[in-house]
């Protein structure tokens, strides 16, 4: 019954982590800081929602999670990316290892006096100690740096630079990991160590990844199957809990006086790794495990919080920010060196040490290892690495934010041009150019980019007409996409209108990237570029829904038989009007406020709705009207506000 009882106040607390979470990203917060809250506040030292017991639960989440989170990081290491710029790379890493490791086992030492469950260690169990937290130190986050350059729209060799090394250093990581986990288990079993033992790790890293290309054959296997994305799923976390199980079996298992130890995270690492890069169902892979990774977040996150021990860190909240600062000076000093050696620009290399200090899955997935396996000191260690961890987490994506934008290549959501009302259309058909004339009748400076080799579209006359026969960065660019305000993508292949769309997130992020939906399957991967779609099927639907609504308003124009009025969106962009209700706006007459959008809410407006800067008024007229209209909500010149 406690099981149970557990179980049912764990799915509650992840709940209400996920919704803390949701609310603390609004004001900029990483969402694993809702998770740790929740969990710590649910855990036994604030509120003890949990019966005894609850550790087996929490060791069967953490398995799971520990597994997903190995598999993510290797599926996230693409060897034909890293490949040229290898040199680099290599340096980066290796400079940041060595000096953050360094550092690392140098703070433990001196601070072992000072840290409760180190006291009373012998010098030998202190270096171990060290030797963890310095491997840990080095650790990084690929999912936070993601997050960032998504966020932020970065891209240029800089960005390529720092996202391969994120990546990279955790494969780099969790092999230090399983050397320095299998040292401690013979330094802390009294075993000598000598040559034989050297050659028993490296064979115990060889069966690692042996057992990882077998695990990567049966995650092939099972995605080869006709099943629905639910089943491979559940199939994909089932095969990581084993490995989980086969590495607590492998431990009982001596070879002489030595017991072997098998690391579970570089087993679904190497698995993860080959199912990214040597599969043909990494298209797939990676979609099963982005579509899950946010409940296993906030699984994980939770149960690390519940688990984390406050009476160690409340004592040691001093040796915490001792080690977050020993860990930026040694990754900001690692960076730089390897930035010199590898012929970085020093512009850049000044400010790359500040991309490197966010911590998250990996990071936490280790010390939690620690935790399970070195008893009795692990959850102590694993606390302390914890608070630092999320301290890291904290200071590290605003630096990292600070420094893309220095170096010039965060490409922020841009405001709208000025007085622009310019649209770059992209298609192969009539409709194409039917869209183009009609946007020309209503005012709008146009520009068609036709991409039908075969010229079967009957093009009209005056609209200007640009022919491409290669989409490539460098022919979107020649367009002058930052020019635009709009970029419409009519093209009968998603995956081209894909293409387009991310070149249009990335070169042109002043602009609104508009597509028409052939496949609805497709229309995830759009609205995760912050897209607005149109699916020809829906549209018909809702056009018919708004005809029956309001058959003398709105739905004349929607079907065509009224020309003389409209419908446009104008923003505010005056201060004069910034916190002016409608009711004091005088509008020519006929014009109509049909809704006003600001940030990401709808407004329903009335009288009483006061204008801010920046809001997006949709208006409804005669064409004339609401050209003196837009002008107004401009400059605020128009008419006189009372």
């Amino acid at each position: 019954m406690a099981f149970i009882w557990n179980l049912g106040v764990f799915v509650v607390v992840t709940a209400a982590a996920n919704e803390l979470a949701r609310y603390l990203k609004r004001v900029g917060l990483p969402l694993i800081s809702g998770f740790l809250i929740v969990g710590i506040l649910a855990g036994p030292y604030v509120f003890d929602f949990f019966s005894p017991g609850v550790t087996a639960l929490l060791r069967y989440v953490d398995m799971v999670s520990l597994a997903f989170i190995a598999l993510a990081a290797g599926g996230e290491l693409h060897l034909s990316e890293v490949r040229g710029q290898l040199r680099s790379l290599i340096a980066i890493i290796s400079a940041q290892t060595v000096v953050t490791l360094a550092m690392g086992v140098a703070a433990t030492i001196l601070l072992a006096p000072y840290i409760p469950f180190t006291r009373n260690m012998p010098i030998q169990a202190v270096v171990v100690v060290g030797i963890l937290a310095g491997v840990i130190m080095v650790a990084r986050s690929p999912s936070s740096a993601y997050a960032l350059i998504k966020e932020l729209r970065a891209s240029g060799p800089f960005t390529q630079r720092v996202l391969g090394v994120t990546v990279l250093k955790d494969a780099v990581v969790i092999i230090l990991f399983a050397v320095a986990m299998s040292t401690a288990a013979l330094v802390l079993e009294g075993v000598r160590f000598n040559v034989l033992q050297l050659l028993f790790l490296i064979l115990e890293l060889l069966l690692d990844i042996a057992v990882g290309l077998l695990l990567a054959a049966l995650l092939h296997r099972l995605f080869a199957l006709r099943l629905s994305s639910v089943w491979k799923t559940g199939g994909l976390l089932l095969l990581g809990f084993l490995v989980f199980v086969f590495a607590e079996q492998m431990r009982e298992v001596h070879l002489g006086p030595v017991r072997v130890f098998t690391e579970p995270l570089l087993i679904c690492m190497t698995a993860g790794l080959a199912m990214a890069n040597f599969s043909r169902y990494r298209t797939e892979f990676h979609t099963v495990v982005e579509g899950v990774a946010p409940l296993i977040f906030v699984l994980f996150f939770t149960s690390v919080g519940v688990s984390l021990r406050l009476d160690i860190l409340t004592q040691s909240w001093a040796i915490i920010l001792v080690l977050v600062l020993v860990r930026a000076i040694g990754v900001y000093l690692g960076s730089m060196i390897g930035g010199i050696v590898s012929g970085v620009r020093m512009r850049e290399n000044w400010v790359m040490g500040l991309t490197f200090l966010t911590q998250a899955g990996v990071s936490i997935g280790l010390s939690e290892e620690v935790a399970v396996e070195m008893h009795p000191w692990g959850e102590a260690f694993a606390t302390l690495m914890v608070g630092s961890i999320v301290i890291n987490q904290l200071i590290g994506p605003p630096l990292f934010k600070w420094a893309l934008q220095w170096v010039g290549e965060a490409r922020l959501k841009g405001q709208d041009i000025e007085g622009e009302r310019s649209v770059l259309i992209f298609g192969s058909n009539n409709e194409m150019f039917a869209l183009a004339r009609e946007l020309q009748r209503t005012g709008w400076q146009i520009q068609v980019v036709n991409l039908d080799g075969d010229g079967s579209a009957t093009v009209p006359e005056g609209v200007p007409v640009q022919q491409i026969h290669e989409i490539s960065p460098e022919s979107f660019r020649s367009l002058g996409p930052d020019r635009f305000h709009d970029i419409v993508l009519m093209c009968g292949d998603d995956e081209l209108n894909y293409r387009l769309c991310r070149l249009a997130y990335e070169y042109a992020p002043q602009a609104r990237c508009i597509v028409r939906l052939n496949d609805p399957a497709n229309l995830a991967r759009f609205q995760e570029l912050e897209a607005i779609v149109l699916s020809p099927a829906t549209a018909y639907i809702q056009l018919l829904g708004v005809v029956v609504r309001a058959p003398s308003a709105v739905a004349p124009i929607l079907l065509g038989q009224d020309i003389q009025r409209n419908i446009m969106e104008v923003i505010v962009r005056t201060r004069r009007l910034e916190g002016v209700p409608l009711r004091d706006i005088t509008l020519p007459p006929g014009v109509l406020v049909l809704s006003i959008r600001r940030r990401n809410q709808i407004l329903v407006p009335h009288g009483h709705t006061r204008l801010s800067v920046g809001d997006r008024v949709t208006l409804f007229g005669e064409a004339e009207d609401l050209e003196t209209a837009a002008a107004f909500f401009r400059v605020g010149t128009y008419a006189a506000v009372v």
